[in-house]
């Protein structure tokens, strides 16, 4: 026996009698986690239908190891403001490829963010055909305050009026003296 693939940082790795237990803590582990997404979509579904006129960054994000992608949803999620959210829709392990650009294709507002990874296959030509910007950082605050721009992009301008100066009129008298007239030229 071995793994399939490699765990998810932080996950606990445990010894079992037989193949059969194997699979019962496998599935008990996915239930618990299954419980746990549907807990935190759970209200930010709510949110989504009750603030529709907040503009929300969703981000499709790639990342070379766990620890890194893990890092990278957590800095991005804080960075959402009231009047703009930031919504990491996937956070996974490996190059960039066609799956991403086509999730982030079928959401609104979408990026594609690489950390420490390439762009592989078509993924390059189909984003550039859907018009979904990829970018790939090798400094997680590089990544933050290109992310941060893109924010203050889905804002709407903001218009004020502002006072410049100020005038004053009087009342205008005209003399004989001065005044032009045609005939008089």
């Amino acid at each position: 026996m071995g793994l399939d693939g490699a765990p998810p940082a932080g996950e606990r790795f445990n010894v079992v009698e037989s193949e059969r237990d194997a699979r019962q803590l496998v599935a008990h582990r996915r239930e618990l986690r299954r419980r746990k997404e549907s807990v935190r979509s759970g209200p930010s579904v709510l949110e989504r239908l009750k603030s529709k006129k907040i503009p929300s960054l969703k981000i499709v994000l790639k990342a070379d190891v766990q620890g890194s992608a893990e890092a990278l949803r957590e800095a991005f999620e804080e960075l959402s403001t009231e009047k703009v959210r930031v919504e990491v829709i996937s956070a996974s392990v490996g190059a960039i490829n066609e799956t991403d650009v086509k999730l982030a294709a079928a959401a609104e507002n979408a990026i594609v963010v690489g950390f420490n990874v390439k762009t592989v296959g078509k993924a390059a030509p189909l984003a550039e055909q859907e018009k979904i910007p990829v970018e790939t950082f090798s400094i997680i605050y590089e990544a933050n305050d290109r992310i941060r721009e893109r924010m203050i992009d889905l804002l709407e301008p903001e218009y004020r009026e502002v006072e410049q100066g100020q005038a004053e009129s009087g009342p205008c008298s005209r003399s004989r003296a001065s005044a032009w007239s045609p005939a008089a030229a």
